[in-house]
């Protein structure tokens, strides 16, 4: 079917919208494939939490414990859902790479890889600004957008502590738009952005101080 065509996407959804929520202080309580929406996006699925009855909403990230709790609930919902459907009277093919009992897991290694490098903060020289736009692609290739990046001053060596905040996967042309007035689609607009955050990193650390986000946009439209 279509849907087997897309299980690998649909798995690796299923686990940056974990990742996601957990960013914004939501703890789910009852992740499974029943209570999750797919939708395709430029040839890749997006999920969406359709079914918030247990979920409980903080102001900080999801504390490790409660993150814990809900990779465990959603290994068993979801591996017991498709348990239920081999053992009915849909039979999955398993001829793949992900069998159905494994399913859980790997979306809890997917979640795992995800969680790590979005979180990870770094130490940079300053002749390394490289790598804050190697880390911005990074994230753009896991589907996550850039929100924000921190550069902090750190020891007496002159390095910098980077550290990304992710926002929502779709953010970009409304932030380009409401920056600069310019309208472009999603993927342009991104491309836009990344180069607006560069100039933000290196505007900072010219100035040895943190530069607002509309001063970087209006910097790179005049240059």
């Amino acid at each position: 079917s279509s849907l087997e065509g897309y299980r690998k996407h649909l798995l690796d959804a299923i686990s940056g919208l974990l990742v996601q929520i957990h960013l914004a202080g939501v703890y789910w309580g009852d992740c499974s494939l029943s209570n999750t929406l797919f939708r395709r996006d430029a040839g890749a699925l997006r999920a969406y939490l359709v079914d918030a009855e247990t979920a409980e909403l903080s102001s900080e990230r999801v504390p490790p414990a409660l993150r814990l709790q809900d990779l465990v609930v959603m290994e068993e919902n979801v591996n017991g859902e498709l348990a239920e459907l081999d053992a009915g009277s849909v039979t999955l093919d398993h001829d793949r790479e992900v069998y159905p009992q494994e399913t859980g897991a790997y979306i809890r290694l997917r979640y795992q890889q995800l969680w790590e490098e979005i979180t990870r903060e770094e130490l940079i020289h300053p002749w390394e600004n490289y790598r804050i736009q190697e880390r911005i692609n990074a994230l753009n290739e896991l589907g996550f957008s850039v929100g924000e990046i921190d550069i902090q001053g750190q020891g007496e060596d002159n390095r910098l502590r980077m550290r990304v905040m992710v926002a929502d996967r779709n953010f970009h042309r409304d932030q380009l738009l409401g920056l600069t007035g310019l309208q472009a689609e999603e993927m342009q607009a991104r491309m836009m952005m990344n180069e607006i955050q560069q100039v933000k990193a290196n505007l900072s650390q010219s100035n040895n101080r943190s530069t607002p986000l509309g001063t970087a946009a209006f910097y790179w439209l005049e240059h």
